[in-house]
């Protein structure tokens, strides 16, 4: 017996609107109506994803937890969302459950409330502690099952990592502290030449800080404490003029000045 193509061949509906066919004349399975498909890891309740008008729609974790240190980012939806009253450390994303597994870490606090993985035997991230999400950016894992790991996917602009700058630049005094967490440029305003000033610690090795002095006139120097104070190498020798920048990295325990 011949085949019979038929456009129509197997069509479900409410009596009123068509919303699923199969079109063996074509051979393509249809979704009418705005109909999209769903998946459930149980019995309807517990929805995992969604393809809508063809394209993959992941689950959203419905409520953004405050994460503390040591906290565990919970990897069984699509988007994962965050949101941290302070800077953490040491978080732990959940294992994966299948390889090539995709989960986006949104954090939507402010920028300098920074996510910072634990170290990758713990926190299941490939790169560990240098997996560090500013507030107000999101971070793509890949679950490999061969390492048992995620993999992160880095931003990128232009094809470079993308530096975050501090949305503020706070008016630093005399023995003031300047931050770091999660911030690639860090700005100041100091009101007037100001001495004594601390450079946070580092929270990873390598890390890159740049310290931008904001002030409208190139006489408000900033000058760093001694190095045991400071956090800096060549502590007091470190003076960074108004309306210029200093880059720093941090090794060991130290920020190095880089000239």
């Amino acid at each position: 017996m011949g085949s019979i193509p038929n456009k129509r061949e197997a069509t479900f509906g409410d009596g009123l609107n068509d919303y699923f066919n199969i079109n063996t004349a074509d051979g393509r399975l249809e979704l009418l109506n705005g109909a999209y498909i769903s998946f459930y890891a149980d019995a309807y309740t517990t929805l995992t994803g969604q393809i809508v008008n063809g394209a993959p729609a992941p689950q959203v974790s419905s409520s953004a937890p405050a994460i503390a240190s040591s906290g565990t980012v919970t990897t069984n939806v699509g988007v994962a969302r965050l949101a941290p009253t302070a800077a953490v450390t040491a978080a732990v994303m959940g294992t994966g459950t299948r390889n090539g597994q995709e989960c986006l870490v949104v954090n939507e606090a402010a920028p300098s409330f920074t996510v910072q993985m634990a170290v990758s035997g713990t926190s299941n991230v490939a790169d560990g502690v240098s997996c560090i999400i500013p507030g107000g950016q999101q971070r793509l894992f890949v679950w490999d099952n061969a390492l048992s790991l995620w993999f992160e996917q880095s931003n990128l602009v232009d094809g470079k990592l993308a530096d975050i700058v501090s949305a503020t630049a706070p008016a630093i005094a005399s023995s003031g502290t300047i931050a770091t967490a999660g911030i690639g440029t860090s700005q100041v305003t100091p009101a007037a030449a100001v001495t004594a000033c601390v450079l946070a610690p580092g929270i990873y090795q390598g890390q890159e800080c740049t310290v931008a002095n904001v002030s409208t006139t190139g006489a408000n120097t900033i000058t760093m404490a001694a190095s045991a104070t400071s956090n800096i190498a060549d502590g007091t020798n470190t003076v960074i003029s108004g309306l210029t920048c200093a880059k720093f990295k941090y090794v060991g325990s130290l920020w190095y000045h880089m000239k």
